[in-house]
C-alpha cells in the first residue's frame, strides 16, 4: 500500500507510478491510500501535480533523509508538475494536501 500524500514518480517504463526515491524527480503526490498491483505500478491513479505544500504534511520514503532532499524532490519533474515543498514558519499558511 502506498499511503496518502506520498510523492510518486514514473516507473522504469514510464507506464505507471511508483513511490518516489531521492535523486529521481517526483511528478505528483497521492491523494489517498493506494493498493499496489502485483506489477508494482500504479496506473490510473489521480495525483496532485501543483501547489506549495508543507514538507511535514507529506509521507516521505526512507531515501529522503534530509530537508534538502525533500525540498528538491520535484526539481526537474516533467510538465505539468509544479510542486514546491516548504517548511512552515511562525504559523504561515501553506496548503495541506
Amino acid at each position: 500500500t502506498v499511503l496518502a500524500y506520498t510523492p510518486v514518480a514514473w516507473n522504469v517504463g514510464n507506464t505507471g507510478l511508483v513511490p518516489a526515491v531521492q535523486g529521481t524527480p517526483a511528478i505528483g503526490i497521492t491523494l489517498r491510500d493506494i493498493t499496489v498491483a502485483a506489477t508494482g505500478a500504479l496506473p490510473g491513479v489521480g495525483i496532485l501535480v501543483g501547489g506549495c505544500l508543507n514538507k511535514d504534511a507529506l509521507t516521505w520514503g526512507v531515501s529522503f533523509t534530509t530537508d534538502a532532499h525533500k525540498f528538491a524532490a520535484f526539481n526537474g519533474a516533467d510538465a505539468p508538475t509544479n510542486i514546491v515543498v516548504r517548511k512552515v514558519y511562525r504559523g504561515a499558511t501553506i496548503a495541506q494536501p
